[in-house]
């Protein structure tokens, strides 16, 4: 996997209770801030998908690579839903 983005594996944190602001970071950079607008159960399930991100990302990938070789050896495999991984991988890592 030849990526830009920082190296995972990220998680949440919540620095200051008070705020009850979610960080999605690594052990020495923080990735984004979740404000405190949205509800704080909706706003910890977002910072928990992006901090799964890079992982989701390479598990599609590899799970894309897998299928890619089935097909090449015959066997029945989806060209829509290929086209979806395809797709959310180019969006998360394309410009």
């Amino acid at each position: 996997m030849n990526t830009k983005h920082t190296p995972g594996p990220w998680r949440t944190d919540v620095p200051d209770p008070a705020f009850v602001n979610y960080d999605v970071r690594t052990d020495d950079t923080i990735i984004c801030t979740m404000g405190i607008e949205m509800p704080t159960e909706e706003e910890a399930a977002n910072a928990r998908l992006i901090a799964a991100a890079p992982e989701l990302l390479e598990a599609l990938e590899k799970l894309e690579h897998t299928a890619l070789f089935w097909k090449d050896m015959g066997v029945n495999i989806s060209i829509d839903q290929l086209k979806q991984a395809r797709e959310a991988i180019d969006k998360a890592t394309k410009p």
